[in-house]
C-alpha cells in the first residue's frame, strides 16, 4: 500500500504525542525527540536483522490455545515469579494470542472477555477518540454514524484491521525459541508503576527499540493496576513478550501486559503494545 493505513496513529508517534508519551511511562525511557528519521530507520532495520534470525512456529499450526502454551513454556524467565503464577500467567497469554491472532471472531472473542469478567470500555470514551472514526472510514465501513452500535464497530475493525492487503498488520507466525519470549515480573508501586521494560538475551534495543505504539483498548479488567495501586499500595504484573512474524515477512515484537488481581487469584489482561517496527506501518489493533 502507498499510504499510511492509520494516519492518525503516524502523527501521533511522529509528534511524540499520546502513544509515545504512552512509552515513556510505561517502559520508563522517554524516547530522544532529537532522533532522526534516518537514525530511527537504522536502529529498527538493525533489529530486523537479528529478529529475523529467530525460529518461528506457523500460527496456521495451532489447533487451540494448548498448542500456544507449549511454545510459551519456553519463554526466558526475568525474575522471580512463583511457579503455580508462572503457569497461570502463560496460560492467560496463549488463550489471548490464539483467540485474538488465530481465531479472530470477534463474538466469540467478546464472549470470553466478558466471561473473565471484564469490562466493555463505555461508548462515550471508545468515540471521544476521533481515530475509530478515520479507521472505520479508511477500513470500508464509511462514515461512522452518530448512532452506530459500537458492538459491530468493533467487530468491524476487530476482523478488517489484521486484513490490510500488504500483510503488514495480521501476524502469522510466533516465536519458538527462548530469545524472542520472555516473562518479565515486576511489583509494581507508586514510584514505580511503569511497566517493566523485558531484556532477556534480546536486550531493550531489541524489545523496545525507537518506537512503541499500544492497540486499542475495548475491555477493560475490573480492577486496573492502578485500582490496585490506589487499594494496596502494591501490585504484582507481568509482561510477556513474544516475537511474531507478520504477513509480509517482517518481526514485530507483541507485548501484553497482566497485573494479578488477588481479589480473584487470576491475572488480568491491561494492556497491548507493539514494538520496535516502521510507524508508517504501525496498524491499531483492538483488543
Amino acid at each position: 500500500m502507498t499510504r499510511s493505513r492509520f494516519p492518525a496513529l503516524v502523527a501521533a508517534i511522529a509528534a511524540a504525542g499520546a502513544l509515545i508519551g504512552l512509552a515513556a511511562y510505561r517502559f520508563g525511557a522517554r524516547p530522544d525527540p532529537a532522533t532522526s528519521k534516518a537514525n530511527r530507520d537504522r536502529l529498527i532495520n538493525s533489529s530486523q536483522r537479528v529478529l529475523a534470525t529467530i525460529a518461528m512456529s506457523p500460527l496456521a499450526d495451532a489447533p487451540d490455545p494448548a498448542a500456544i502454551r507449549a511454545v510459551l513454556a519456553r519463554a526466558e524467565l526475568a525474575g522471580p515469579i512463583a511457579p503455580e503464577r508462572l503457569g497461570a500467567l502463560l496460560d492467560e497469554a496463549a488463550d489471548f494470542l490464539w483467540r485474538r491472532f488465530v481465531e479472530n471472531d470477534p463474538k466469540s472473542y467478546s464472549r470470553w472477555r466478558m466471561a473473565k469478567g471484564d469490562l466493555r470500555e463505555s461508548r462515550q470514551d471508545m468515540l471521544a477518540y476521533g481515530d475509530v472514526a478515520d479507521d472505520y472510514r479508511f477500513l470500508g465501513g464509511g462514515e461512522l454514524p452518530r448512532d452506530a452500535d459500537l458492538a459491530g464497530v468493533f467487530e468491524f475493525l476487530f476482523v478488517r484491521g489484521l486484513a490490510a492487503p500488504d500483510g503488514a498488520s495480521r501476524p502469522v507466525a510466533l516465536a519458538s525459541e527462548p530469545r524472542g519470549l520472555i516473562v518479565q515480573p515486576k511489583v509494581l508501586t507508586p514510584e514505580e508503576s511503569g511497566w517493566e521494560t523485558p531484556r532477556g538475551t534480546l536486550g531493550i534495543e531489541h524489545w523496545r527499540g525507537p518506537v512503541v505504539a499500544t492497540a486499542r483498548r475495548w475491555w477493560r479488567p475490573v480492577r486496573t493496576e492502578q485500582d490496585l495501586l490506589t487499594r494496596d499500595g502494591r501490585a504484582e504484573s507481568a509482561t510477556v513478550g513474544v516475537i511474531m512474524e507478520l504477513a509480509d515477512g517482517a518481526r514485530r515484537p507483541f507485548l501484553i501486559f497482566y497485573v494479578w488481581d488477588p481479589n480473584d487469584d487470576r491475572w488480568r489482561l491491561c494492556a497491548l503494545a507493539m514494538t520496535n517496527y516502521f510507524p508508517e506501518k504501525m496498524t491499531i489493533l483492538e483488543y
